[in-house]
């Protein structure tokens, strides 16, 4: 009995003792709970932890809200945790996990810092960024949060709030959503560990229409090595205006993109596939951009479909369909753009031409266009940023079927060894065709060629018609940064008259040469040297030296036989000669004819090529039997109102002169000599103390009268005499005084000493006839009328 009630008692002391231990237990257990937590949590920087006093079950706890505070490498971060519910068993427990956390709510705030002396990272190990570790160190097996906010601040990035869900088993789940502009941002994000693997979906939605939506599936194979496909679309103007609500568009793509008149309509759809290493190397001294692609290999392909693109005062309408491929292969990067074809309008404002030319062109505010290129365009780059591009058989139209400009067999090739050094080099090409007011232009053949940097360029330009008939090239060194350089052009023709017929009727519509011009032949070279310390034209130094051969032909109504220039000069806006302009002509038919025409001019001083100042060192030419030559060396300024010549004739035969006058009931026989004082003002000819004398013996002069003469002489006695005199006067002296006044009034006081045999018994008889006519009929037959003047003037502005 005693036994049976000291085990009674033995038992119930234990029962009270348990019961004891079991209360304090449990009334020490958020203690315990917290300090546990706080333990395991202190590797991710939590400084602080508080919670309500938990509910216990025997498989669960639930605390109704948990605190958390702490700092995380740059983050900064308080999180609050909405009815929190774990379940556990013993089995479990003893593994140190438990079943499973459940969150009603988890709202965290974090705030990004830029720590002092941080140092950029140079490698990243993809795995370890990848949430395998941290589903693996969670110590449950499954968390979800049905409902999470998180606010995100940085020093760098605008604020971010993003509302979502969350759940991790054998897997991570994680959607995102946030509203950026008005417009809802979605992120879908499956991360599996076993194999690992990633799918991330990413979605921007304005009204419940997609603007942009990417996938991304990445795993890791056996070899550590990751692959990733991704594919993706958005709709230009959508995302246009999504881009312009946040003033997110970066400064480069700014103008023309983002402005308010600007209209871009399509849409692109992208697929890739992407391999590399799981550990990437993320920056060195080529830079991080460069070294990540040299660990890249892969293909894209993207294909962007342009229903419209309006850019105010450039483009009135464009679309088109441009398919593009790229090859990522050991640092190298191949881009091809697949044959394309762009059609649109253009704005003429767009092409700087004067409004009289558009106007002649018929383009009016827009003009159509048309782009193509039938074979791909590659763009080459590789890790060391050396950069190519090549494009070949491309066209190009501008205009309508009157008056277009075609480009054809467009080839551009340009390579960029290394992008350090600036140091690029390019090759283009291309069949230019015009058409203007129905007027074929020749096709022309050009070519460029340009090598080099920032700093020192050289140029090579090269100019011909497709039939070789003329040619231009341009050599040159430049610095692209100053404008400073050395150039030298070098134009030539061996067929002037195929040019000046193919070119003359173009250039008379744009009124760039008024007279009439056609060429038997003519050759031509032109060679200028140019030097400059910038851009400016003040800075600029050149000599030209022009050499003109055999030209023959007609100059607005003047005949023109082998014909020879030679210049030499130096200046841009002003001239100056190093050596006398020599002209040489063998023949000029003005309606009188000139021959041997020699001509030597100089510009000693810089003078303005609007309006020079030109000496004439010397001139001759046989023209009436005789020749014609200055006096002395004079000037011919441009600028001034008049200038005045002297020149002198000599040996002139009177035949000749005579002959001008187109009377055949007049002859005359002997040789002048004079001087014909010119001046030159208004474009009119003038004489003043001008004269001719016969040389010695003199001469004859027969004079048959027709019926109209005699028949005049039956009231005037005088007259008749003097008629009769002159049927067959043989002259020893005759001189003359000339005049011309600016309307064309010549003034001529003629002295005639001699005698005719058959009358009087020759006894002398001497003449003064004073006669006085208005001869422009005469100039002008003789094509020296003030249209010369005017015409010379013109050619020399």
């Amino acid at each position: 009995m005693i036994r049976s009630r000291t085990l009674f008692l033995g038992l119930t002391l234990l029962l009270i003792c348990a019961l004891g231990i079991g209360t304090h237990f449990y009334r020490q257990i958020p203690a315990l709970v917290q300090q546990e937590l706080a333990q395991y949590l202190l590797q991710f920087g939590v400084a602080n932890i508080e919670f309500e006093p938990p509910h216990i079950s025997g498989s669960a706890i639930r605390v109704d809200a948990l605190k958390l505070q702490g700092a995380y490498e740059n983050l900064r971060y308080q999180a609050q945790l909405d009815s929190l519910e774990l379940h556990y068993n013993w089995r479990t427990l003893l593994s140190g996990k438990v079943n499973s956390l459940t969150l009603a709510g988890l709202r965290m705030t974090v705030e990004e810092t830029l720590p002092a002396g941080a140092t950029e990272r140079t490698s990243l190990r993809l795995s370890e960024a990848f949430p395998t570790e941290l589903i693996e160190q969670l110590p449950m097996q499954t968390l979800q949060a049905s409902n999470w906010n998180l606010d995100y601040h940085s020093p760098i990035f605008p604020a971010l709030s993003v509302t979502g869900s969350l759940r991790i088993d054998d897997r991570l789940d994680l959607e995102l959503h946030s509203l950026v502009g008005g417009n809802t941002v979605s992120v879908a994000l499956v991360a599996a560990t076993n194999p690992s693997n990633l799918d991330v979906n990413i979605a921007l939605i304005k009204a419940n229409a997609d603007i942009i939506r990417l996938r991304a599936n990445a795993e890791q194979s056996t070899n550590t090595d990751w692959h990733w496909q991704l594919d993706g679309k958005w709709q230009y103007a959508e995302l246009r205006e999504w881009l312009r609500e946040l003033n997110a568009i970066p400064a480069a793509m700014a103008d023309p993109l983002m402005r308010q008149d600007a209209v871009v309509i399509g849409k692109t759809a992208f697929t890739a596939r992407i391999q590399h290493t799981d550990e990437l190397q993320l920056a060195d001294t080529q830079g991080s951009a460069a070294t990540l692609l040299h660990q890249m290999n892969g293909s894209i392909n993207t294909i962007n479909e342009i229903e419209q693109i309006n850019f105010a005062d450039t483009f009135a309408a464009a679309s088109a369909k441009l398919e593009l491929t790229a090859v990522l292969r050991d640092g190298q990067v191949t881009m091809n753009l697949l044959p394309t074809t762009i059609e649109g309008t253009l704005e003429t404002s767009q092409l700087s031409l004067p409004d009289d030319l558009q106007q002649w062109l018929g383009w009016k505010t827009s003009v159509p266009f048309r782009w193509e290129n039938t074979e791909p365009v590659m763009v080459y780059y590789t890790a060391h940023r050396s950069r190519s591009l090549k494009l070949s058989n491309g066209a190009l139209g501008i205009g309508t079927p009157d008056s277009r400009v075609d480009l054809h067999g467009f080839s551009l090739a340009v390579t960029q060894p290394d992008a350090d050094s600036t140091q690029a080099e390019s090759n283009f090409s291309t069949s230019v065709s015009v058409r203007l007011q129905q007027h074929n232009v020749p096709q022309l053949e050009v070519a460029v060629e340009q090598n080099g940097n920032l700093q020192s360029c050289d140029i090579n330009l090269h100019l011909t018609d497709a039939a070789h008939n003329f040619r231009t090239d341009v050599k040159g060194k430049v610095n692209p940064t100053t404008g400073a350089g050395k150039y030298e052009l070098l134009l030539q023709s061996d067929e002037l008259p195929y040019v000046v017929e193919s070119t003359l009727p173009l250039l008379q519509h744009l009124k760039l040469f008024t007279r009439n011009l056609v060429l038997d032949s003519g050759e031509l070279r032109l060679k200028t040297t140019a030097s400059s310390t910038s851009f400016a034209s003040a800075g600029w130094v050149q000599r030209s030296q022009l050499n003109l051969q055999k030209l023959s032909g007609n100059i607005s109504g003047y005949r023109v036989d082998d014909l020879s220039l030679q210049a030499d000069w130096t200046g841009i806006r002003e001239w100056r000669t190093l050596q006398p302009i020599e002209v040489s002509l063998a023949a000029l038919n003005a309606g009188v004819a000139v021959h041997d025409v020699t001509l030597q001019l100089s510009l000693p001083k810089a003078t303005s090529i609007a309006a020079p100042k030109i000496r004439i060192d010397r001139f001759s030419a046989d023209m009436l039997g005789g020749q014609l030559n200055l006096s002395q060396p004079q000037f011919w300024d441009f600028a001034a109102p008049s200038n005045q010549l002297t020149v002198r004739a000599q040996q002139w035969q009177l035949s000749e002169l005579v002959a001008l006058q187109k009377n055949s009931a007049i002859q005359a026989h002997g040789t002048l000599e004079g001087e014909l004082p010119l001046t030159i003002a208004n474009g009119r000819v003038l004489l003043h103390n001008g004269y001719l004398r016969a040389l010695p013996p003199g001469g004859q002069i027969r004079y048959t009268p027709d019926k109209a003469a005699l028949d005049t002489t039956s009231s005037n006695a005088e007259l008749a005499l003097a008629l009769n005199l002159l049927r067959d006067f043989q002259y020893q002296v005759l001189s003359s005084q000339v005049e011309l006044d600016s309307s064309g009034n010549l003034l001529l006081g003629l002295s005639l000493s001699g005698s005719n045999p058959s009358q009087y018994g020759g006894q002398p008889i001497n003449f003064n006839i004073n006669l006085e006519q208005n001869i422009d009929p005469l100039l002008q037959s003789l094509r020296l009328s003030d249209t010369l003047v005017r015409q010379i003037e013109d050619g020399l502005q």
